[in-house]
């Protein structure tokens, strides 16, 4: 999660201090430097990039919380007690969760330092349950308890880092999003009065310990918030407070305070708490924690009431429970702030504030010359930017899009009485950034791939050392079409290592256009010396290897790749090298194995900002060579023999088994089928079809001399005949003719426990009729609804952090899947609660399940805040009528049609099925966000989801 958040003050209502917490800041490094040139030759050498950090954290804002007491760590059933509560907050609005390190004297977690409350490890089962609910987790800690019940000397630079490395230890081990510094009542002998005679002049001892206590604090923050993996560090500070306390705001070690208010008079609340707002404000988020654990009776209640109210009106603040039971106490005893709580907890109320999500910085620099402004306020009010009037919704959500110029460009915005100034400066640069930045090694005879991030419609050319070459690009950067940089690559060849390392030269790149000219220089690359310290296998001439059909491991010098995933994708062998994924090229099962070239092939993707290793096999395609192949030296068999022996139709699948004399590698086709534009001199494969027009499936066998055995496919609902066919290339494939043109449904390839290849073929679902509103009945049906993003990844944020992506995907896919399975169809979900699922475990389970359908869906967002409507997308061409089944029955929900795309998504590249990644809506634009986080929008969307699943089994129903 991000933390995007303004200067915004909060009120915690009693039951505890709470935090909507984000994580990590942002920490980027982007480069910015000039350089003109006067012609378009590429300069031996340049400035170096210059790198520019933004501020890495800002507070959270929007805050409703619920404290955990000692009472919720005693009882034997704790964990169902302490998840109940947990579900009871989340039911009732709330969105984070505090939690005290310290019960009774003994840890909740398991601590190197202090004695463990018993053997439970509670704060693991409540940092789970909360993140399941994408609730955030505060844990209040006091920094200056040590072990043994005793303090840490607040002067000694050791307490500074004892202190700070238990709490940074604690965050990183348990994922805590967050930590409340609560220091106890310092004793009588901290600091020691050796410090303060040292240290403190005349200023007095109560003077000196308070300084003290607040440098401790401080330096205890800073250290937490540079090593503590991003999160935000707040202190809790009495209310009375304000003119001892404050300058710990100041001075920039902390994201927010929490203020514990008291039963106190109206009249001095509202002296007291202004006092905080105005002076610590404009420097951190203030935080008040109200007193609610102590409400006995109704006097106690109006105070408390009275003193929320106050903040609303002044400030609009965020509340916080310290005690749960007594907000369960107050629904049956207290009408007052029953109805208080009901108020806050609503909507409404998180949108009675000025809250901008994006930016999160309020000062940064960019390279784009827009930026998007995305939040939400009060409806009730006016918003203003630079005395202007916003835009909003009926709800308050607004989404713009400014352009800026270029230097330093101001904007500060209005509401009610709260204001937020965001300075951005435009740098103007052709180059945004280089691959290699810095230096970098690599194996002699490699060929590595080096890019280059630069304005749309630059020319770019690229030297390393003497050779100089145009780089090839134009692809954007991301998925977003108002991207204005695109990737440019160039390819080189490394010399042949020597004894010692070879320095090729320093990366140096000279980007053009409209007669502006800019160059910058990237790393220097040097090859590696000549050793043996690859990681090839070593084995004896006499060891078999254990799954290539007595291929002698240690024989021969060749080096062999075997494909060690459950399925490794291929790409084309093509210069400059990309990394472009294409539905022509087919998946390897794990055991294939086959030559390999004897060095990798390194390729950083702008896009990803990820450099990958290859290997090139030689039957003609790449792989990744990380964890997808083992390598070694062997000397595989000179052709290979392939034997159909068994043809079954199980219902769901044609399965065709075949002996192979060994694992080699083969080629799926689907054909003919012609694609928009497969390989552009520029930018991305556009493999996008009008219509299927294949007729049959190619299975060519790589290195056979022969193809042989009967295929016996009788009455089968995919295939009409199988025949063997010498290809071009001297391989033997074999053909199997459609039964209808452009009807396939998907395939996967395996090696059973004998060592058959065996390829599944799905067979088309064939629904049947009923008396539902649907008319039709999916009984026998396997559907994967996979909910994009979750955990730790919230996906795109809009105007409201409740409403993330990840949370609104979850919310539609539990939908479809009621839906469906009231149709009496098995759905499997990749998740069912705001848990962390990677693309390849999503992509597996699919594999394993072999569905009739895969839909991912998800909410889209862009840099441009006008972007809205629906759109889905595809990526072999037999999923293509399902995507446009579903996106005709959709569009309708959507005020704009933004089509059926191709694209490589990666859970789009499952071949077992007809699989499409589903955009509903752009978070990112008010208009689109105030209605696709609505119950009745989505019920209604799910609706025509289905029926647009529907639609597609009833065009391949037979």
């Amino acid at each position: 999660m991000q933390i995007v958040g303004s200067k915004r003050i909060k009120a915690w209502l009693i039951v505890a201090v709470a935090v909507v917490v984000a994580a990590a800041g942002i920490a980027a490094g982007i480069f910015v430097y000039k350089n003109y040139l006067k012609n378009n030759s590429v300069p031996t050498t340049a400035e170096p990039i210059e790198q520019i950090k933004e501020p890495e954290v800002d507070a959270p804002d929007s805050v409703l919380a619920v404290s955990l007491n000692k009472e919720d760590f005693v009882a034997k059933d704790w964990k169902t007690q302490i998840e109940s509560k947990i579900d009871k907050a989340y039911s009732s609005g709330m969105n984070c969760i505090i939690v005290p390190a310290i019960v009774s004297d003994k840890a909740i977690y398991k601590s190197l330092r202090f004695e463990s409350l018993d053997d439970n490890d509670y704060l693991r089962a409540i940092v789970d349950a909360a993140h399941k609910k994408a609730m955030t987790v505060f844990v209040d800690f006091d920094p200056i308890k040590s072990a043994d019940d005793k303090q840490y000397n607040i002067c000694a630079d050791s307490s500074v880092a004892d202190s700070a490395n238990e709490i940074t230890n604690l965050c990183r081990e348990y994922g805590a999003d967050g930590v409340i510094l609560s220091p106890s009542q310092l004793d009588k002998n901290n600091p020691t009065y050796s410090d303060y005679s040292a240290n403190g002049g005349s200023m007095g001892y109560e003077k000196f310990a308070e300084l003290m206590l607040g440098k401790f604090m401080c330096r205890v923050a800073k250290e937490v918030r540079i090593s503590g993996g991003g999160v935000c560090v707040g202190a809790s500070v009495e209310l009375g407070s304000v003119d001892s306390s404050k300058d710990w705001a100041a001075k920039g070690a902390l994201d927010f305070v929490e203020v514990k208010s008291d039963f106190v008079d109206l009249e001095q609340f509202k002296t007291l708490a202004s006092a905080w707002i105005d002076s610590v404000e404009a420097d951190v988020e203030v935080y008040f924690n109200m007193p609610t654990s102590r409400v006995s009776a109704e006097n106690t209640v109006s105070k408390l009431c009275e003193q929320c109210n106050f903040l609303i009106e002044k400030s609009n603040t965020s509340f916080v429970f310290d005690s749960y039971n007594v907000v369960e106490k107050a629904k049956s005893d207290f009408a007052e702030l029953t109805a208080l709580l009901a108020s806050i907890s609503s909507e409404e109320y998180g949108i009675r504030t000025l809250t901008v999500q994006s930016p999160s910085a309020h000062t940064f620099s960019t390279y784009a010359d827009t930026v998007s402004f995305i939040g939400s306020s009060d409806p009730n009010f006016p918003l203003k930017l630079d005395g202007k009037d916003v835009e909003r919704t009926s709800t308050g959500y607004f989404t713009l899009t400014l352009r800026l110029k270029e230097g330093k460009n101001t904007f500060k915005f209005t509401h009610k009485e709260a204001t937020k100034t965001y300075n951005i400066t435009y740098n103007k640069v052709l180059i945004k950034s280089i691959y290699p930045s810095e230096e970098v090694f690599f194996d002699g005879e490699a060929s590595v791939t080096v890019s280059v991030v630069a304005y749309n419609g630059c020319t770019v050319k690229a030297r390393l050392g003497n050779e100089v070459v145009d780089m090839v690009g134009g692809a954007p950067v991301s998925n977003d079409v108002n991207e204005s940089f695109v990737s440019f690559t160039a390819e080189f060849k490394m010399p042949k290592a020597d004894v010692v390392p070879i320095e090729v030269g320093e990366l140096i790149v000279t980007a053009l256009r409209n007669g502006e000219s800019e160059t910058k220089s990237g790393g220097k690359i040097l090859v590696r010396a000549k050793t043996d310290t690859s990681s090839v296998t070593e084995n004896t001439a006499s060891s078999v290897y254990e799954s290539g059909y007595g291929i002698q491991v240690g024989v021969g010098d060749r080096y062999v790749a075997e494909v060690a995933q459950y399925q490794t994708e291929t790409l084309d062998i093509i210069t400059p090298t990309d990394e472009r994924s294409r539905p022509t090229n087919a998946y390897l099962p794990q055991g294939t194995v086959d030559y390999c070239s004897s060095a990798d092939i390194f390729f950083y993707n702008p896009e990803s900002g990820n450099t990958n290793a290859f290997r090139n096999l030689d039957y003609g395609k790449r792989v990744y060579s990380d964890k997808n192949i083992k390598i070694f030296k062997a000397t595989l068999p000179e052709t290979n023999t392939v034997t159909a022996v068994d043809t079954v139709n199980n219902g769901r699948h044609t399965v065709i088994t075949f002996d192979v004399a060994w694992k080699a590698p083969f080629n799926v086709t689907l054909a003919p089928q012609t694609y928009k534009n497969p390989y552009p001199k520029s930018g991305r494969p556009d493999y996008s079809i009008t219509s299927t027009t294949y007729q049959y499936v190619d299975l060519e066998f790589c290195y056979t001399v022969s193809g042989q055995g009967k295929v016996e496919l009788g009455d089968n609902p995919v295939f009409s005949k199988a025949e063997w066919i010498k290809c071009e290339s001297g391989n033997y494939a074999l053909r199997l003719w459609l039964k209808n043109e452009g009807k396939f449904y998907g395939w996967i390839a395996e090696y059973n426990e004998d060592n058959q290849l065996e390829f599944y073929f799905l067979n088309p679902y064939q629904l049947k009729n009923s008396l539902n509103s649907y008319g039709y009945k999916l009984d026998g049906a396997v559907i994967v609804v996979d909910a994009g993003h979750g955990g730790a990844d919230p996906g795109a944020v809009g105007s409201s952090k409740q409403y993330t992506e990840a949370a609104l995907n979850l919310m539609l896919a539990r939908k479809i899947q009621r839906e469906l399975e009231e149709l009496g169809a098995t759905v499997i979900m990749t998740r069912t609660d705001n848990t962390a699922v990677t693309l390849d475990e999503r992509t597996k389970q699919t594999d394993e399940i072999k569905p009739d359908l895969f839909i991912s869906v998800h909410r889209n967002s862009s840099n441009s805040t006008a972007a809205r409507g629906y759109e889905n997308y595809y990526f072999s061409p037999f999923s293509k009528a399902f995507a446009d089944s579903v996106y005709n029955r959709v569009r309708g929900d959507f005020t704009t049609d933004r089509g059926v795309q191709f694209y490589p998504f990666y859970v789009t590249r499952v071949s077992c099925c007809p699989s499409i990644l589903t955009e509903n809506g752009f978070v990112s634009n008010a208009a689109d966000l105030e209605m696709i986080k609505t119950d009745s929008h989505n019920e209604a969307l799910a609706r025509h989801i289905v029926e647009g699943i529907i639609d597609y089994f009833l065009s391949i129903k037979q």
